[in-house]
């Protein structure tokens, strides 16, 4: 079992949902005071990702991207 799986499983952890408003609320708090809070990061990291914060921009532009340019 990966750490991944045990922190989801075990509800450690949550997937980041770039269409949650509360966890675009909580990412952008993060960039403000440059903490998660007392009860630390609730997100879990994916591959192919490095960090957190990496995994959460590299999602939010591309959200942001689609939307923005239309075909």
């Amino acid at each position: 079992m990966t750490t991944t799986t045990f922190a989801l499983s075990n509800g450690l952890k949550r997937k980041f949902n770039v269409s949650s408003r509360s966890d675009v609320q909580m990412y952008k708090k993060f960039l403000e005071t440059g903490s998660w809070g007392a009860g630390g990061c609730p997100f879990v990291l994916e591959p192919p990702y490095f960090s957190i914060p990496e995994m959460i921009n590299d999602r939010l532009i591309r959200k942001f991207l689609s939307v923005g340019i239309k075909k």
